[in-house]
């Protein structure tokens, strides 16, 4: 099979042990909707389960079945959890969370054994000699990326496939995303599988995006940035970042919020920036810090503040014009586009003496590109035709092969424009072409965005056309015949 470009992502299997007993009943890993139907189906005369791993799957299972009212023993192979995302001080407070709902918690032990009767789990041998009675083992000790047969084409891997931030190996047209890759943090080199679920999708959408030449390279999302969620025995979790000073630690400061009961907050800068944020048990202002690391904000003026009561950052970088944080992969233009709807609701008030009563068609809007044949260059009017625009699909204009609107024209660049449909508009942006686009006669600045309206006069190169909406019965909707022909052509039902 050929290709012109192709991206790897199958993922990653359950890491396990390589200990005597692996085959007995009862011992599960913690990786499939099957691994967890499998422990289900065992727990019915089971006591005591002894779980090792220290990662979210671990904590997750074992605040479970401590509330199914079950016996659970932890077994960490250092002294702390989530080393990769946790400071110590978060991971005893979690521990401690634990240690009062009655875990039992094994600290620099793993097993070495587990011994059975019958073919079942009857307890395990630690690797300091200890034995501990139990019925069941679950394994959360993290997961391997299936890179087998990557490493054998020469594709450059450490624990997972290696990629740049825009999903490119070192392959000429391969690309990789998901559970297999790994990424290196660009502040401390650090790699890292990230294995979670979040950062796969964004990979993908970045992947998938690099693949059609359409990465947002401007607005780029640092997959070690990320937005990291979740509840760490019943306590509010997130992270952005960094959460731990590099063990050279120059230019670096952690500052701390005063101690609350059950709760942990700090912010970590590098000369002023802040690279990183981690809170547990209150995470609400997570997002408003991820907002000034992606903008790489100096909070050396109000780094005194940060965790003050009366404090307000968002206000504050409010007050600075700092974007809005970054939570995914970006398209080309679309950042551009948030912007200009932006612009239209700001600058378009209801007027106070007339409340606003928003327009409810009893149809359908279908919005159409209707040639101007009289105008038209005379070795393509015969070619052109009504174009309807999909509210689904990004309509490209261009000479290319695969454009939406094919327009075989010298004026035309191979991509030269692209129309896009968010929040009930049209949003037309140029993209670098030689002789320009235009609306009602004033050429776009590249990579500028237009939001049409019904009856704009719109030209590429030499080639013009009209913008038309309008209101439509659903049964007679050209718009809908194209867009549900398309899904049954790729097989969507």
């Amino acid at each position: 099979i050929g290709y012109s470009r192709l991206l790897l992502a199958h993922g990653a299997r359950a890491s396990t042990l390589t200990c005597p007993g692996l085959n007995l009943a009862g011992v599960t890993t913690l990786r499939t909707v099957a691994d967890y139907q499998k422990v289900l189906s065992h727990l019915p005369g089971v006591r005591r389960v002894v779980i090792t791993g220290s990662g979210t799957l671990a904590l997750e299972s074992i605040e479970t079945l401590r509330h199914r009212g079950l016996q659970v023993t932890h077994l960490l192979r250092r002294r702390s959890l989530w080393s990769e995302v946790l400071d110590p001080t978060a991971s005893d407070l979690v521990l401690q969370q634990e240690t009062r709902d009655g875990v039992d918690v094994r600290y620099e032990q793993e097993i070495a054994e587990i011994v059975g009767h019958d073919g079942k789990v009857s307890g395990i041998v630690t690797t300091t000699g200890i034995h501990i009675s139990c019925e069941a083992v679950l394994l959360g000790i993290g997961i391997e990326p299936i890179i087998d047969f990557v490493k054998s084409a020469g594709i450059a891997c450490g624990r997972g496939v290696k990629v740049d931030g825009a999903m490119h190996t070192n392959a000429p047209d391969i690309y990789a995303a998901g559970d297999l890759i790994e990424t290196a943090d660009p502040l401390t080199g650090r790699s890292r599988v990230i294995g979670q679920w979040y950062p796969s999708i964004q990979q993908a959408r970045a992947a998938a995006y690099s693949m059609l030449d359409i990465l947002d390279a401007k607005h780029q999302f640092r997959f070690g940035n990320f937005y990291n969620a979740s509840m760490l025995y019943g306590l509010d979790f997130a992270s952005v970042g960094l959460s731990t000073v590099p063990k050279d630690g120059k230019g670096y400061q952690e500052i701390i919020a005063d101690p609350q009961p059950r709760t942990y907050q700090k912010v970590i800068l590098k000369n002023g920036v802040p690279v990183g944020m981690l809170a547990l048990g209150d995470r609400r202002s997570v997002l408003t810090f991820k907002r000034a690391v992606d903008a790489a904000v100096d909070l050396s003026p109000v780094s005194t503040q940060l965790f003050a009561p009366d404090f307000k950052l968002g206000a504050w970088l409010d007050a600075q014009g700092v974007s809005p944080p970054i939570l995914g992969v970006s398209r080309e233009g679309a950042v551009a586009i948030k912007q200009a709807l932006s612009a239209v609701r700001t600058n378009t008030p209801p007027s106070p003496n007339k409340p606003h009563k928003p327009h409810k068609p009893h149809g359908l809007i279908e919005a159409i590109l209707v040639p101007v044949v009289s105008s038209a260059p005379p070795e393509v009017k015969a070619l052109l035709k009504e174009t309807y625009l999909s509210q689904t699909r990004v309509i490209t204009v261009g000479r290319a092969e695969g454009a939406s609107l094919p327009v075989k024209h010298s004026s035309i660049s191979r991509r030269h424009a692209e129309i896009s449909y968010a929040n009930g508009h049209y949003a037309l942006r140029d993209l670098q072409s030689k002789n320009g686009t235009f609306v009602n006669g004033e050429r776009l600045d590249k990579d500028a965005v237009s939001l049409l309206k019904s009856g704009d006069a719109v030209r590429f190169g030499d080639v013009s056309f009209a913008f038309q909406m309008r209101e439509v019965d659903p049964s007679a909707s050209m718009l809908l015949t194209k867009q549900n022909f398309h899904l049954l052509s790729h097989g969507v039902n």
